[in-house]
């Protein structure tokens, strides 16, 4: 396995640990196969939710799928609020006493980004693989899936 798999190839490679095919990937995630296709050949990026439904599906740590973990994990907590990513981000906030504006900052985006993700908006990909590395914390925990905010905790 190397750094620069792209979500898809690590998609790919997830399947195949779980032997899962791709009809019943397509059946557990309710995802489009459209979709499931796009990501897989590396055209698109799944959304928040699409990412959170694939990691379910697949027991798989989101954290590897993004590539942001070499270790194929099995998730903690399969079945976290849909919210988790405003719960965890508010969290962090509060734990600094920071404004919206100098966490915008940090995340390089603008205040009504964060506020909007703080009352349950969805981030980006981009968005919640550059929030976990600006914030020092596992996609997995932004996502819910792990109550370990790190992987070295």
């Amino acid at each position: 396995m190397t750094k620069f798999e792209t979500f898809g190839e690590r998609l790919v490679r997830a399947q195949r640990i779980r032997e899962m095919d791709f009809r019943r990937l397509r059946q557990e995630t309710g995802l489009m196969a459209q979709s499931l296709v796009a990501y897989e050949s590396g055209r698109t990026l799944p959304s928040y939710g699409s990412l959170r439904a694939i990691a379910r599906a697949l027991d798989m740590s989101a954290d590897y799928l993004a590539g942001v973990n070499e270790v194929p994990r099995r998730l903690e907590n399969r079945e976290p609020d849909f919210d988790a990513f405003s719960q965890r981000l508010l969290l962090e906030r509060a734990k600094r006493n920071w404004t919206q504006d100098q966490m915008a900052s940090l995340l390089d985006t603008d205040r009504k980004k964060v506020s909007g993700w703080e009352r349950a908006n969805s981030p980006a990909y981009w968005a919640l693989l550059e929030a976990g590395k600006r914030l020092n914390v596992s996609i997995d925990w932004l996502c819910g899936f792990s109550n370990r905010v790190r992987y070295d905790d």
